[in-house]
């Protein structure tokens, strides 16, 4: 059978929720713009945020949307600006399955954007995320 090729591109934007758990050191939940939730669990962080430093995080990436759910495996880069808050952040990642529409979904996931980290919170987050999802059984 042909694998259905979709290109999705997701916005993130405003102040996520970040809590913690036995699994997760850091579990980032936020609203998509274009309709439904993100949910990033963040097993590996490397660094603080801190002026001028690069944080590198590793974990899983949930999309919860209308036709279903998209799961990935995810790196996520962090630079600083010497404000030590500011950061520019990029995002690699690969497909590895999900739930209705998406349920043998395969592919990759890149995203780009800037946020406001800091040891309490995150805020004045704008992430836009593309998204190649190979759909098919």
């Amino acid at each position: 059978m042909l694998a259905l090729l979709l290109a999705l591109t997701l916005h993130v934007t405003g102040s996520p929720a970040r809590t913690a758990t036995a699994r997760c050191q850091l579990v980032i939940s936020a609203r998509v713009v274009e309709g439904g939730r993100q949910r990033v669990c963040l097993t590996r962080i490397d660094g603080f945020p801190a002026p001028n430093v690069t944080m590198q995080s590793r974990g899983t990436m949930t999309f919860t949307l209308r036709a279903g759910t998209i799961r990935a495996r995810v790196r996520i880069t962090q630079r600083f600006r010497s404000d030590g808050r500011h950061a520019r952040q990029t995002t690699t990642g690969t497909i590895v399955g999900g739930t209705g529409r998406y349920r043998h979904a395969r592919g990759t996931l890149t995203g780009s954007g800037t946020v406001v980290d800091t040891a309490t919170r995150l805020t004045n987050v704008r992430l836009a995320y593309h998204l190649a999802v190979r759909a098919g059984g």
